[in-house]
């Protein structure tokens, strides 16, 4: 299939990508066998080990981790931006508890601690995301939850014991989590929550550990796709208010607000065009 753009539906608002070219949305075949997804090669061994790759090998090699960070950042992002989630969770391990550099180890035990979880909250829905620490090479981990019914309490210094805030809300410890340290705050904002979600999603994880870097729990639901849309009709049919998010020498991608949300953007452009209005006035 040819594609020229691409329309996600989240429900409140959509995202549109214009792109400059059109492209295939085809898998690549097999140059050898002429297969998709040719499984033969795979099979016989024909992957190379790093040492033995060409440069132009190495390209390739590099590029794929590239697009796999993309695509688990899409991912997570859809995932993120489609089901309701309230509350944002960190967890990390103690070293005197928990060797934190293996991954396999740090992944069992949180695993462990969500089966654990259902006890209570049943209806639980997650994103989890590993992150390898910048400067420490430890691994914690980062999720998004609905429903979670946990014993919490008030996280506060242990210097003065006062209670720790972010942006004037409290944090919470969790006092299930007995592997390390725990934050959990409400999520206020889905759509900022989503963006600094996938920011842990980086290429580093891979070269380090080659293992996967999120999980869901099951039943999420995930945007629906239009393919080729008509967008000046679209805009004339159902004028919507967009905004330009980005764009880069591949495409154009927008985001098309409806209904509450619209209604949302429309004030804060108002309110933005007073201040900026205001602005210009006192510089005169």
């Amino acid at each position: 299939m040819i594609i020229s753009n691409i329309k996600k539906n989240y429900g409140s608002f959509s995202t549109v990508v214009l792109y400059h070219h059109e492209f295939s949305a085809d898998p690549p075949q097999c140059k050898i066998h002429y297969a998709i997804s040719c499984q033969i090669c795979f099979k016989r061994g024909k992957r190379k080990k790093y040492d033995e790759m060409t440069e132009e090998d190495k390209r390739r090699y590099y590029e794929n981790r590239k697009s796999s960070t993309r695509r688990s950042k899409t991912s997570v992002t859809d995932y993120a931006l489609c089901n309701p989630f309230s509350q944002f969770i960190t967890l990390t391990f103690n070293p005197k508890l928990v060797d934190s550099f293996d991954y396999d180890t740090s992944k069992k035990l949180v695993s462990k601690w969500i089966n654990n979880q259902r006890r209570h909250s049943p209806d639980l829905t997650y994103i989890l995301v590993a992150e390898k620490h910048p400067s420490s090479g430890r691994i914690h981990f980062h999720m998004i939850v609905n429903n979670y019914h946990g014993e919490l309490e008030e996280a506060r210094n242990p210097h003065n014991n006062r209670k720790l805030k972010k942006n004037g809300k409290q944090i919470y410890n969790l006092k299930g989590w007995k592997y390390g340290f725990s934050t959990l705050s409400n999520i206020e904002n889905q759509q900022a929550t989503a963006r600094y979600l996938q920011k842990y999603l980086t290429k580093d994880f891979i070269e380090a550990f080659n293992k996967k870097r999120y999980w869901t729990s099951r039943g999420l639901i995930k945007p629906t796709k239009e393919y080729n849309i008509n967008f000046d009709e679209m805009i004339e049919d159902h004028p919507p208010l967009f905004r330009e998010l980005y764009k880069t020498e591949n495409f154009y991608k927008y985001t098309l607000f409806h209904g509450s949300e619209r209604q949302q953007e429309l004030v804060k452009i108002k309110q933005f065009t007073r201040r900026k209005v205001r602005a210009i006035v006192r510089s005169h």
